[in-house]
């Protein structure tokens, strides 16, 4: 298996750490994703051993993907878009959560 780079420059150590950073990836590269989002608490995250994936959540038995939506797009598409970008990643059923939609006049909209 090839190695793959995240954000930080480092290498994942586990298959599921590979897995939460394909997802991450997938769901980023759809268009009208502006980015992943925290969830309302921060709880849309998978830990692993000194790192943090913020929008991916990682459990035995789901996957979830939390979304910000571009404005102007709509909604369920996109979000059908990102559940199509992973279909042949998991094996495990995925829900893909729009958390937000992004505000064109703010500070940190793309």
């Amino acid at each position: 298996m090839t190695p793959v780079l995240t954000a930080e420059g480092t290498t994942p150590t586990s298959p599921a750490e590979v897995l939460v950073e394909l997802a991450a990836a997938a769901a980023l590269a759809v268009p009208g994703v502006t980015r992943l989002h925290p969830g309302s608490f921060g709880e849309a995250a998978t830990y692993f051993p000194g790192r943090r994936f913020t929008g991916v959540r990682l459990r035995e038995d789901i996957l979830e993907v939390h979304v910000v939506v571009e404005w102007g797009r709509p909604v369920r598409p996109v979000a059908h878009a990102v559940l199509a970008a992973l279909e042949g990643l998991v094996v495990i059923p995925v829900h893909v959560r729009v958390g937000d939609v992004s505000d064109p006049t703010s500070p940190d909209h793309p």
